[in-house]
């Protein structure tokens, strides 16, 4: 799981991608996930959030994933 330090200085390495963009999609791929496509800068930015027990992360995606069917 990630710290509260851990989770800051995530933040602080994605806030320049992200800064200032909008948020254009959410897809909840599992129970423990969720992903944020935003548009910013001329391009699209996908932004991973998991919260998975045991191994919490925050990452960048190449491409969204698609949408479940529900």
């Amino acid at each position: 799981m990630l710290s509260l330090a851990e989770l800051r200085r995530a933040v602080r390495a994605l806030d320049a991608r992200i800064a200032g963009a909008r948020l254009q999609r959410i897809v909840v791929p599992d129970e423990h996930s969720l992903v944020l496509s935003l548009y910013g800068l001329g391009e699209e930015t996908h932004v991973l959030l998991c919260c998975r027990p045991g191994f919490a992360r925050l990452a960048l995606l190449a491409d969204a994933p698609p949408a479940p069917p529900t």
